[in-house]
């Protein structure tokens, strides 16, 4: 009789360890989810004005070198990415901030089952990502981080498609853990291959704005050259390289990529957790990580505002 009171004691303490350590995960997840919607936020608004910044640099490139604009320039002019690479990778974040919020919910919750409805969505939003990104065009003329981008939602795909699969017959403790160990590798994929595009298109916005700095510096000495020089437009031109200068400085810093490297870091530091024996250490070691992709991710948002309206803060 006694031994099986030790038993049943030994079982029950098993199942509220894994509770606990299950309830554990509610501090490091739900600021990883916190701070990815905010990175996620950040990104989208990059992608969203990749367009836009290519057309507004030939118009103002046409501008400070006083030559006409050519409709036919203008709409045919080489693109950062064609509508459904932005829209693929708009995809992407979805997927990014799904995967975080049903962790959240899982490391919420009793069982995967209660949370079947957001695990059967997040499994048809990767299937489509999947889908999606195999249309993409890769070949010459197209947006270079394309391949990739292809490769690491192949493996999303294929990698959290099947965990998803699984999920609904596991315990809590084990789902939580499995499924964080399991996503490791395609969702560090995914998070470098949208940080690949990121620091590419930062890269452009960097030029545009050293192209514009110069540009800006030739306007006003042609002016100091000129008899004789106005004071006024001197005055107005003098602004214009500040301003240009200024911007220049601010896309040092400007773009998400050091919050998306955060997010794979804190990522990868829940996938150790759920790897450990759960000690006070490691549970330390991941609150620690996913502060510090707090604090990215703060500073992401306030560099937030559009560079494309950074880029029109000129007196003219």
């Amino acid at each position: 009789m006694k031994t099986r009171k030790a038993i049943w004691a030994i079982a029950a303490l098993a199942l509220l360890s894994s509770a606990c350590a299950t309830r554990r995960y509610g501090r490091p997840i739900g600021g990883f989810q916190a701070a990815s919607a905010v990175v996620i936020a950040s990104t989208r608004q990059w992608l969203e004005t990749a367009n836009k910044l290519e057309r507004d640099h030939y118009i103002d490139s046409q501008r400070a070198a006083g030559d006409v604009i050519e409709p036919k320039q203008l709409e045919e002019m080489n693109r950062t990415f064609a509508a459904e690479d932005i829209a693929a990778r708009m995809q992407a974040l979805r997927i990014l901030g799904d995967y975080g919020a049903l962790l959240a919910r899982l490391a919420a919750t009793e069982g995967p089952q209660e949370a079947s409805a957001a695990v059967k969505e997040l499994g048809e939003g990767v299937k489509s990502l999947g889908t999606t990104a195999t249309k993409l065009c890769t070949g010459a003329g197209c947006a270079t981080g394309n391949t990739r981008f292809q490769q690491a939602t192949g493996v999303v795909a294929k990698v959290v498609g099947r965990i998803l699969e699984g999920w609904l017959s596991r315990k809590a403790g084990v789902a939580l853990d499995e499924t964080i160990v399991e996503a490791e590798q395609p969702v560090s994929e995914l998070i470098g291959a949208i940080r690949q595009d990121i620091q590419s298109l930062a890269e452009r916005r960097r030029q545009a704005a050293s192209e514009q700095w110069s540009a800006a510096i030739r306007e006003f000495n042609a002016e100091a050259k000129g008899k004789p020089a106005t004071p006024e437009r001197l005055r107005v031109l003098a602004e214009r390289v500040k301003t240009q200068a200024d911007l220049r400085e601010r896309l040092a810093s400007d773009a998400p990529t050091a919050a998306l490297d955060a997010m794979d870091k804190a990522h990868r530091a829940l996938v150790t957790y759920a790897r450990s024996k759960k000690t006070p250490q490691t549970f330390s070691q991941v609150v620690d990580a996913v502060d510090a992709f707090a604090t990215a991710a703060a500073q992401a948002a306030r560099a937030a505002l559009p560079v494309l309206e950074r880029l029109r803060q000129e007196v003219l």
